[in-house]
């Protein structure tokens, strides 16, 4: 992971964990890449697709792709609408800064489930802009 997406990686967490709509669903279940086995749904993970090397290039924009991945194992969609929409609602064209970046964007691409025995799994994806100082 490059220390772009480190960076940003925290100041994704820290977001949701302090919205107070996201926080009353998950509490502070939400974590970089994976949950420790046996947490208790519901709770959220994300994932950068694609990495960004350090200085790797001249360009001005830099881009990467974060995978949130949602978990509830409530029967009803009723938990899993509710946490689509505070990601969505909280995510959706947000703006962050970030050290030597600014006007870093989030751009929904995609959104879908991803079916599993008894839990749900809702995949959320966004392209993510950063632009250098």
């Amino acid at each position: 992971m490059s220390t772009i997406q480190a960076e940003l990686s925290v100041a994704i967490a820290e977001k949701a964990v302090a919205d107070p709509t996201l926080s009353g669903i998950v509490g502070s279940k939400v974590s970089f890449y994976k949950m420790a086995q046996g947490t208790e749904y519901p709770y959220i993970t994300f994932e950068f697709i694609n990495n960004i090397k350090d200085g790797d290039s001249e360009n001005t924009w830099e881009q990467t792709l974060v995978e949130f991945q949602l978990f509830s194992d409530d029967r009803s969609s009723t938990e899993m609408n509710e946490m689509t929409e505070a990601v969505t609602n909280l995510f959706d064209g947000v703006v962050l800064s970030l050290t030597n970046y600014t006007s870093i964007k989030f751009i929904r691409t995609n959104d879908f489930f991803n079916p599993a025995s008894d839990i749900w799994d809702k995949r959320i994806r966004y392209e993510v802009e950063f632009q250098k100082n």
